[in-house]
This record gives structure tokens, C-alpha cells and sequence, in this order.
């Protein structure tokens, strides 16, 4: 690995760092402490200015050169701080580099002109601010090489064309009041810690596809103007969606939800929508059990923290916590099953021994008042209870049958 002390000093070791591969102009192993980089007019490593032809000289890329070359490559560099205000002409890939600070800042649509490409390598601080991409920006873009980002920040910026992640780790992820009015993916993404989408329009389609959160992904007063698509990804402490905006369908097919406390009542709500306008009565059904868990632990909660609202929502307390032990909100028939066969023998301890014709006969709910030592009592709780749990239990295997 070179130190690019100046100019010179780069050119002197040309040979063996820079050379030319296809259409590409590659830059190998070399290592830079400030590197600004502007394509149009002069760019400064290491606060030496460098015009645009000795640029061109350094790259070899004049017009005298039979060959002309469309990419520029930093292969296995290390940087310590890179400021991209322009790229012009050429498209620059910085692949498998170590970086210790990007910043994309004012640019514009009239000096952004071609796209950047980071594949794979490690950077600690992204930044992109204020800024317009009217190409494509790709990171780690169908790259097998693994991209790690400690701190990634986008704020007050649009993206005209393709924003994409692929294959990466990010530990903290920051995007705010930015608009992306074409194509804009995460791909095989894992979200260390911090996972936060607040005051975005996404214009085109939208994919978080095969995705790892660790921690709580949250979007907040987020605008999806087409399909967005969640498919075959992890939330480890949850999602947050009750501040999006959608007309379009979202897909949720395959995602996991492991701690499943953390999620609100009316984000399941909404994963339980999608899947009922698919037609995805398994899944809907699924959610829509994990909705009414947290509308009782609501409940319960307001009955135990508010005195005025006790005796008020109290009895929907006990409804909702008997339809919790029942059958888990209609969703589990087994369970249904369970308790009648716990009715049935209690009925048969309290007026007869437990016996095989005994349990039969009170899990029967056409039994006669006879069949009760004429008690009406233990009738009327053996019928009522039968009567809840049989259709609590119907329900439940319905859930996956009807069409």
C-alpha cells in the first residue's frame, strides 16, 4: 500500500498502482488521508489541488489515448476522508476500500451527472445531505463482497433514478425527509441497532426484501405511493408502521416478527389488512390474533393505571381475557378442544365419578337435564361453557378452510 503524499509521488509508483483493465482505470492499493473528489473541474487529495489535466494525466485518460475509459476504479484503497461534490463524464467505483468518512453534500442534478458505486469493503460514517442524484446511486450493488457501514445518514435529499443496498451491514441507519421518486431497494440488508425512516416519499416501488432489523425498524409519516414489499424479512424487536400512508399494496409474505410484544396493535393491524386484500386468509388470521393480544394487554393496561376507567372497561377486559385463554383470539382449535374436555370432566367430578361414559356424556351438549341429577345449574354452566367453547373451536379450524 502507497501513502499518496502528493502528486508526483503517486506517478512515480504508477506502474504498480495504476493500469488498465477493460474499460475500466484502476487504482490499487493505495491510501489517502483527504480526498475531494470533482471530476469537473479540480480535485484535492491531501490538500494538493489537482486540475483536470493532470488528472487526466494521472489516469490516462486524454484525448491523445487511443483507448478511452468509462470507469475509474479505487481497488483495495484506503481513505480516510472522501467529499464527493461532482462526478462528471465517468462513473467511479470504489470497491473493497476502507473508508472512514464519506460525505455527499449540495450536489445537484447539474454536477451529479454519473453514477457511484461502492462494492464491498468497510466504511464508518456515510453521510448524504442535502443533495440531488439524477442517476442511478448503487451500493454494494449485486456485489458477493460484504459491505459494513457503522453510521449511515441521508437527510433533505431526492433520488430521481435506482437507489439500492445490497448485501450489507449497517449498524445505525438515519434517512429523513428525503424523497425517492424511482426505484428504491434494500436487498439482503442486517440493521445492527439504530433503524429510523421518518418524513419520506417513496415515488416507485419500494423492497426491504430479505432483510435482518436487530433492532426496532420504525417509519414514521412515510408516503408509499406504489408497492412496497417487506418479503422474507426478520424483525428481531419488532416494526412500527402505524405512521405510513399507503394506497398500494404491501407484502409481508414470509416476514417473522420474533418479539412480538413491541409491536403496536394497529401495525399488525395494517400487516393483517395486506394480507386479507391477497386473499391470505392463514396470514390475516395469524396477525389479526396478534392484533386483538395487544388490544387486551391495552385494555388491562388503561383498567390497572386509570380508576376512572375501570368499571368501564373491565367487563371487555374479562371478555377479551377469556378469549385469550380459550382458543388465543380464535386461532389456536386445540386449545379450544382442550377446555372442553376440562368441562367435561369437571361436570363429571361434581355430580358423578370420572368415568369414560361419564366424560361423554357431559362433553355432549344435547344432554338432558336427567343426565344432571336435575340440576339446573350444572346444566346451564356445562351447556353455556360447551356452547362458547364449540364455537370458539369451530372458528378456529375455520380460520384455515374457508374459501
Amino acid at each position: 500500500m502507497i501513502k499518496f503524499n502528493n502528486l508526483t509521488s503517486l506517478i512515480n509508483e504508477k506502474e504498480n498502482h495504476i493500469f488498465s483493465e477493460n474499460d475500466e482505470k484502476i487504482l490499487s492499493k493505495i491510501e489517502i488521508e483527504i480526498f475531494i473528489l470533482n471530476l469537473k473541474n479540480k480535485t484535492t487529495i491531501n490538500d494538493h489541488e489537482i486540475t483536470l489535466d493532470k488528472l487526466r494525466n494521472l489516469f490516462s485518460f486524454s484525448k491523445n489515448e487511443q483507448k478511452s475509459f468509462d470507469k475509474i476504479v479505487f481497488r483495495d484503497c484506503k481513505i480516510d476522508r472522501l467529499k464527493i461534490e461532482t462526478i462528471y463524464l465517468r462513473n467511479v467505483i470504489f470497491e473493497n476500500c476502507e473508508i472512514n468518512e464519506i460525505e455527499i453534500k449540495n450536489c445537484n442534478t447539474e454536477n451529479l451527472l454519473k453514477p457511484i458505486k461502492f462494492d464491498g469493503g468497510k466504511i464508518n460514517n456515510f453521510k448524504i445531505i442535502n443533495s440531488t442524484f439524477s442517476d442511478n446511486l448503487h451500493i454494494n450493488h449485486k456485489s458477493d463482497m460484504k459491505l459494513e457501514i457503522s453510521n449511515l445518514e441521508i437527510l433533505d435529499s431526492i433520488f430521481e433514478k435506482d437507489f439500492s443496498f445490497y448485501n450489507s451491514i449497517i449498524e445505525n441507519i438515519n434517512i429523513r425527509d428525503c424523497d425517492f421518486n424511482s426505484l428504491s431497494e434494500f436487498i439482503n440488508v442486517e440493521f445492527l441497532k439504530k433503524c429510523d425512516f421518518q418524513e419520506i416519499t417513496y415515488k416507485g416501488f419500494t423492497l426491504f426484501d430479505d432483510c435482518k432489523f436487530n433492532a426496532k425498524a420504525e417509519f414514521k409519516y412515510i408516503i408509499f405511493e406504489k408497492i412496497t414489499s417487506f418479503r422474507n424479512s426478520i424483525f428481531i424487536k419488532g416494526i412500527d408502521l402505524e405512521y405510513i400512508s399507503t394506497d398500494k399494496e404491501i407484502n409481508f409474505y414470509k416476514i417473522k416478527i420474533s418479539d412480538k410484544n413491541t409491536t403496536s396493535q394497529e401495525t399488525y393491524r395494517i400487516i393483517k389488512n395486506q394480507f386479507e386484500k391477497l386473499n391470505n386468509k392463514i396470514e390475516a388470521n395469524k396477525y389479526h390474533a396478534l392484533e386483538m393480544e395487544q388490544h387486551r394487554k391495552s385494555i388491562w393496561k388503561s383498567i390497572f393505571n386509570d380508576c376512572n376507567s375501570f368499571l368501564k372497561l373491565l367487563p371487555d377486559g374479562i371478555v377479551l381475557l377469556i378469549h385469550k385463554l380459550s382458543s388465543n383470539h380464535s386461532s389456536n382449535w386445540f386449545l379450544a378442544l382442550f377446555w372442553i374436555f376440562v368441562v367435561s370432566l369437571i361436570t363429571s367430578w361434581s355430580l358423578d365419578a370420572v368415568t369414560v361414559n361419564n366424560f361423554f356424556k357431559y362433553i355432549n351438549i344435547l344432554s338432558k337435564i336427567e343426565d344432571f341429577n336435575n340440576s339446573y345449574i350444572a346444566m346451564t354452566l356445562n351447556k353455556v361453557s360447551l356452547g362458547y367453547l364449540y364455537y370458539q373451536f369451530l372458528t378456529a379450524v375455520r380460520k384455515d378452510t374457508r374459501k
